[in-house]
């Protein structure tokens, strides 16, 4: 437990797969340790339009809300 990271643990699991194989109207946000999907989101890791701002301040602001759920 704990040896591997979350991203190798995501790519070996079910739900990864069926996201991948699918065309599913689905999009879960993770933070930037994953890699690029379809169906994943993440933040700008240097955002450097309004735009990008915007994005990474309501994305943040979203996750926020999600984080609460599992305390």
């Amino acid at each position: 437990p704990g040896s591997a990271h979350d991203s190798r643990i995501w790519r070996s699991i079910t739900i990864c797969q069926l996201l991948r194989e699918s065309n599913a109207n689905v999009v879960l946000l993770r933070d930037q340790g994953y890699g690029i999907e379809k169906y994943l989101m993440t933040p700008y890791r240097q955002p450097r339009t309004p735009p990008e701002f915007s994005y990474n301040r309501l994305f943040k602001t979203e996750r926020v809300i999600i984080e609460r759920c599992f305390r």
